[in-house]
């Protein structure tokens, strides 16, 4: 997926679901793949697959989230984020997508708290780089998920 060829990344997953189907990161990986693609709907199925197998699953929480984020339903994106960085303190992920879903709602300041902690989490996360820039042209452009 990090190359860009997602028809043959989709293969693979689709084949890794096949043959784990228990294994709730298969169907996480195969979930994100659909987000990036805008399928939102075979996102949220995969992602549900993987709730099913375990409900504590960190990571597709987060992922979850993000197709709320997406479908505008920022309440439940919220929810989502809070519950997978609950499960997993030092994930920065959900703490990024909570900046801008907290961004989206107009809370800046909370949406720069999260950016602070995902980039205290992880160093090498990118949207960690968007806090210094507290121009809102550019700073708003980047919240747009």
């Amino acid at each position: 997926m990090e190359r860009g060829e997602y028809e043959e990344s989709g293969e693979h997953l689709s084949e890794t679901v096949a043959r784990a189907p228990g294994n709730p990161m298969a169907w996480a990986n195969r979930g994100l793949l659909f987000t990036l693609l805008e399928k939102l709907a075979d996102a949220r199925r995969d992602y549900q697959q993987a709730l099913d197998r375990d409900p504590t699953h960190y990571v597709t929480l987060s992922g979850l989230g993000l197709v709320a984020l997406k479908e505008g339903r920022t309440d439940e994106a919220i929810e989502s984020f809070l519950k997978s960085s609950l499960l997993e303190p030092d994930f920065s992920q959900p703490h990024s997508f909570l900046a801008v879903a907290y961004y989206q709602l107009g809370q800046v300041d909370r949406a720069l708290g999260e950016l602070d902690l995902a980039s205290r989490l992880d160093p090498k996360d990118p949207t960690g780089l968007l806090r210094p820039s507290r121009r809102h042209a550019r700073f708003s452009s980047c919240f747009r998920i």
